[in-house]
This record gives C-alpha cells, sequence and structure tokens, in this order.
C-alpha cells in the first residue's frame, strides 16, 4: 500500500537521522509521535501491515546515537531524495481517495481517510523541513563558537545658548561597542566614540577597553582589566542612557568618568553586589606620578523597587607627589511603580594639596514620569557648594544651582529624542550674558535625538 510506504520511507529516514544528528532528536520525535498516531488510524482501516511497522520500530529503538557513523552519514543523501520523493506518493495517493469517495458511502471511514491524506501531507512538510535544517552529511557540529556583538548609537542635537544668543546644530557622538565572549572563561569590550571637540571637528578616543575574568571557580566574581566606566554615581556617561541632554553638576565636577586598571566586582548575601579597583588617576590612561587611586562601591537591591549604593574613592591625582583626592558618594535608584522613576545623589570630597585642604559637596534629585509607553517628563534639581573655588573652574567660592526640565519621546525602532529647558544659577556672578557683562545666571534650550544600534 502506499500509506505504508510513507510510514515505512518516513520511519526509515528519521532512524538514519538520529544517530548522527542528535541535536534534532526533539523535532524528530515529534514527527514519530504523529506517525505513530497515523499508523493506529491505518489500522482501524485495515490498509496497513502493522507487521513491518513494529520491525522497523524494533530497528529505530536497537540504534544507539553515534553508531555506525560512517554508514549514516553516507546514507543522508539518499534520505533527502527519499523524502523528496514523498510528497509525490502523496499525490498518488490523494488521487486514489478520489476513486474511493465513489465507492464508499458518506461513513466515518470516508472522513478518516481524507484526514489520513492530510496529515500525511502535513508530515511530509514537516520531515522535508527538518532534514533542511539538519548539518550536512558528514559535518560535525561541535561546540558552537560565540557571536562577535557590535552595537553602539548616534547622538545629534541642536542647541540654544539664552545667554549669548549663540545657536548650533550639532554631531555631538557616535558610538561602536564591539564585544565578544571568550568562552565560559569571560568576555572582551572595546568602545570607539567619536565626538564633538568643540572647534568644528571630531576626536576619535576609546571610551572603554577591557577584558573580564571570569572563570566558573569564581562564581559569581569576575576581574575587569583595562580602562572602564567609572563605578560611582548616579547618572551614566552616554547619552541613550541619560534622561536629560545635559549632565549634573555633580556628575561634571565631583567624581570620576573613567578608570584605568583594575576592578574586582561580584554578589554576596541577598541582594548585595560589590566592586574594589585599584587605578591610575582619575581619568588618566597613563599615570601622572607614583601614587595609585583605589575605591569601590558596595550596593543592595532592594527587588524591583530600586537600589542603593555607597562609594569611596581616593589617590594620588596630579603633581609629581601628587594631590590627595577624597571622595564619598551615595546613590540612589528608587522605581516605586513601573512608570516611575527616582533618582538621587549625595557627594562629598576634598582636595589635600600641599598641606592645604578644599572640600566641596554636591546634591542630585530626579524624577522621571513616564504617562505613555511613547512620552514622558523628567525634572531634575542639583546643586554644588564650591566653598574653596576648586572645583566649579570660575576660580571664585562660590554656591551652584541647576533646574532642568525634559520631555522625552520614545520614537520605536531604539530612536528616542527629549527637550531640555536649563536654568543654572550661582550666589555669584560667575556667568556672562551676551554683552559681556557679569551675571548670576544662565539658560538654555537643546533638542536631541539619540539612536542605538
Amino acid at each position: 500500500m502506499k500509506n505504508r510506504l510513507v510510514i515505512t520511507t518516513a520511519v526509515i529516514g528519521l532512524v538514519l537521522l538520529y544517530g548522527t544528528y542528535s541535536a534534532y532528536a526533539q523535532g524528530f520525535s515529534s514527527i514519530l509521535k504523529k506517525l505513530d498516531e497515523v499508523e493506529v488510524r491505518l489500522d482501524k482501516l485495515e490498509v496497513s501491515q502493522k507487521s513491518d511497522i513494529d520491525n522497523l520500530q524494533k530497528q529505530f529503538s536497537e540504534i544507539k546515537p553515534g553508531e555506525d557513523v560512517t554508514v549514516l552519514n553516507s546514507s543522508i543523501a539518499d534520505i533527502q531524495s527519499r523524502v523528496a520523493g514523498l510528497e509525490t506518493t502523496v499525490t498518488t495517493h490523494t488521487e486514489n481517495l478520489e476513486q474511493i469517495k465513489t465507492d464508499i458511502d458518506q461513513t466515518d471511514e470516508q472522513v478518516e481517510v481524507e484526514n489520513l491524506a492530510s496529515d500525511l501531507r502535513g508530515l511530509v512538510a514537516e520531515l522535508r523541513e527538518t532534514i533542511g535544517n539538519a548539518p550536512e552529511s558528514g559535518s560535525n557540529p561541535g561546540p558552537e563558537t560565540p557571536a562577535l556583538s557590535i552595537s553602539g548609537f548616534v547622538d545629534v542635537s541642536y542647541y540654544y545658548d539664552g545667554n549669548s544668543g549663540g545657536n548650533t546644530f550639532g554631531l555631538d557622538q557616535v558610538e561602536t561597542d564591539v564585544e565578544k565572549s571568550i568562552g565560559e572563561i569571560g568576555s572582551i569590550r572595546a568602545d570607539l566614540e567619536w565626538f564633538n571637540d568643540g572647534a568644528g571637528g571630531f576626536a576619535l578616543e576609546v571610551e572603554q577597553g577591557y577584558v573580564i575574568f571570569s572563570p566558573g571557580v569564581l562564581n559569581s566574581w569576575s576581574l575587569t582589566f583595562g580602562k572602564f566606566n567609572a563605578p560611582i554615581g548616579f547618572e551614566l556617561l552616554d547619552a541613550p542612557d541619560m534622561f536629560q541632554y545635559s549632565h549634573a553638576l555633580v556628575f561634571d565636577y565631583g567624581l570620576p568618568t573613567n578608570l584605568t586598571g583594575g576592578m574586582l566586582t561580584g554578589g554576596f548575601g541577598k541582594g548585595f553586589d560589590l566592586s574594589v579597583y585599584l587605578c591610575n588617576g582619575w581619568d588618566q590612561n597613563v599615570d601622572v606620578n607614583t601614587g595609585k587611586t583605589f575605591g569601590g562601591r558596595i550596593g543592595y537591591t532592594f527587588g524591583e523597587l530600586g537600589v542603593i549604593g555607597l562609594s569611596a574613592i581616593r589617590g594620588a591625582e596630579s603633581g609629581p607627589e601628587g594631590d590627595i583626592l577624597n571622595v564619598f558618594d551615595v546613590d540612589l535608584t528608587a522605581t516605586p511603580t513601573e512608570k516611575l522613576t527616582l533618582g538621587g545623589e549625595f557627594n562629598h570630597g576634598s582636595e589635600d594639596t600641599g598641606g592645604t585642604t578644599a572640600a566641596w559637596t554636591g546634591l542630585l534629585l530626579m524624577t522621571h514620569y513616564d504617562f505613555k509607553e511613547y512620552y514622558g517628563l523628567t525634572f531634575r534639581y542639583d546643586f554644588f557648594d564650591d566653598s574653596d573655588a576648586t572645583r566649579l573652574g570660575s576660580g571664585i567660592a562660590e554656591k551652584r544651582q541647576a533646574l532642568t526640565i525634559s520631555p522625552t519621546f520614545s520614537l520605536g525602532e531604539g530612536m528616542g529624542a527629549l527637550v531640555e529647558l536649563r536654568y543654572d544659577f550661582s550666589d555669584e556672578e560667575v556667568f556672562t550674558d551676551k554683552d559681556g557683562v557679569s551675571a548670576k545666571s544662565a539658560a538654555g534650550v537643546a533638542f536631541e535625538m539619540t539612536y542605538i544600534f
């Protein structure tokens, strides 16, 4: 019978494929189950010779994965040829069904025969697809090679300076990030960025470049060696990770951006994580003195409600002997609801220079709310007390504050946009208006678009 030929050929094909291509066993198992169901229905119609099927199933059960691989590999081409012929067999069977329809009444048997033909056609298609997805004859799949991941972003903007009246469009930054896993022992990463140099051109820099060593024996701990973003503070460096166009005063004047050295990170207890690092000075790819900077951060995660972190960093930063910088920082991120994000940071630091100590204190408060999946609003307040005139660059002891409001928009497919209205004000006249007159405040408006790839 043609029905028996279809099932016999299908089972033979599955037997031959199983030994070498065990990775596809789950798909073939599903097909075998369906074939068994068809076999039972053929028994009821008395159109199958069950003894031959039982014999084939016995042979199948005795085959062991990897057995007689040479013979099996040489048979793959023949299997594919047989499967290609299954469609012809089913077509012939379907034509025979038309003759059957004229010879039998409208009974349950006729309905079953029609359903059987449909199921066999489906099984043929499934077998062809499964064999088409299998490795080529003679191949050895082996371990999967870790893929190279390439990502990045483009950041463009328009900025208007309310004091000077100047305005400009700009390509602020293009970044490409390359990352590759090194089997089960770690990974490597390099972030290359082209950024606006402020003089009409672009500068190329390696923002990050490091190797992570994380073998299984270290459990959840890993060693990062190279140049990496400083794990301190609330705000992140890259534009797509920001809620605003500009960074807060604390980020710009109270913290390092990148560190070059070694860092050990991992988790412990329930919800705790720790980072400890030894590196050159702040944002120094080559150390300018013999001293080193060391620090760390301990964090605690409150489930889905947020995370708090305590950081400290100390080291010789400049000069032959190295002025000593000390910073203590507390960062908080809270997500009381899915749409609401709250952020906060307290920063206190000091700089020891030749027996003189200059200190500063910074504060940041931020709230962001997503009204819709495509629209949100951010409000940020930041404060910086540079009472010893060493951090803000004005050369005047001052207390500076800033208010920022930013509507944000998610445009889909990795694209985002925002508008920023920022107002900075100080207790001293440290700004300049369009007439060159000193002022206590400054304002600006920015429109920014980013695309992540």
